[in-house]
């Protein structure tokens, strides 16, 4: 399950906006992961939303960088292949197009993934090794996921 951050400036995602890309975000993650986004697993996906002010985010020229926006996405180690994370980094930027209604928005909008190691992480008291199975097995008993451990 994923664990995602949108750091983005104060005013650009509206409160209904930011519910939608929670959604989307998270459904796209799970979808990478092999895991079906069942109304279970999207609860256990949480969004942090980070607002800050536009003059705190600085290109290299030392200029503003106005409307930037950086989606991290943390997912478990060996969840992702290649074709997952390069399609996870163009479907969470078009979401972030289509939220903020700006095609240009993708020049502005950064996806950092990250692999966390199965002890590195967890939740409910559970570790992530024991947690991915768990969750897997919530998808296979469902009948809503492929439960496999990774997506090419």
């Amino acid at each position: 399950m994923p664990s995602i951050d949108v750091h983005a400036p104060v005013g650009l995602f509206s409160a209904e906006s930011q519910a939608v890309l929670a959604e989307e975000l998270a459904g796209v993650a799970l979808r990478a992961e092999g895991l079906e986004p069942t109304p279970f697993l999207l609860e256990k996906s949480w969004v942090f939303f980070h607002r800050h002010a536009v003059e705190a985010v600085r290109s290299g020229l030392g200029t503003a960088a106005a409307g930037a926006v950086r989606i991290q996405i943390l997912a478990p180690y060996g969840r992702l292949g290649a074709q997952a994370r390069e399609k996870l980094i163009q479907d969470a930027t078009e979401i972030v197009v289509r939220t903020t209604g700006d095609p240009t928005q993708a020049e502005r909008t950064f996806v950092l993934i990250g692999e966390t190691a199965e002890s590195g992480w967890g939740l409910a008291g559970l570790t992530g090794g024991s947690l991915v199975a768990w969750a897997v097995g919530q998808s296979a008993a469902t009948g809503s996921g492929s439960g496999e451990s990774r997506v090419e």
